[in-house]
């Protein structure tokens, strides 16, 4: 009777043991579940992050190839200018080795027309004095 009555008891305790690990399994099935919808929250908002950073990537590998074009077609652009430049620069170094006809011939009417210019400023002191010494035989004249 002993024996079986502590076999009751052994039973009793096992069945409360298991009741208890069954709630304890309940409970950490309940945190892992728990956990894996927060783990996919996560893997949600880091796969919508990666989307985002593969976009803004694509974007700026756009720019990249925008910006290199641009900078290329700059270079030509210099280039050409770099070319222009030197060729202005070589027509005025033979411009001024090789004055032309037009260039002799204004320097030229330059000097005739300073020589004239100096000329009729004779003619004005000239024509000043004698103005000059007629008004003073006026004076004269008129005082008598």
């Amino acid at each position: 009777d002993k024996e079986i009555e502590r076999q009751k008891q052994l039973v009793v305790q096992c069945r409360a043991e298991q009741a208890k690990d069954k709630e304890l399994s309940s409970d950490n099935l309940i945190k892992m579940r728990r956990q894996l919808a927060e783990s996919g929250k996560q893997v949600s908002a880091l796969k919508a992050e990666n989307a985002q950073l593969k976009q803004r990537e694509k974007e700026i590998k756009r720019q990249k190839q925008l910006v290199g074009r641009e900078n290329i077609e700059l270079k030509k652009q210099l280039k050409l200018r770099d070319k222009e430049i030197k060729r202005q620069k070589q027509l005025v170094v033979q411009y001024r080795a090789n004055p032309t006809k037009d260039q002799e011939l204004a320097a030229n009417n330059t000097i005739k027309l300073l020589q004239h210019l100096a000329e009729s400023a004779k003619q004005i002191k000239a024509l000043t004095d004698e103005n000059t010494q007629l008004k003073e035989k006026i004076k004269e004249l008129e005082a008598r």
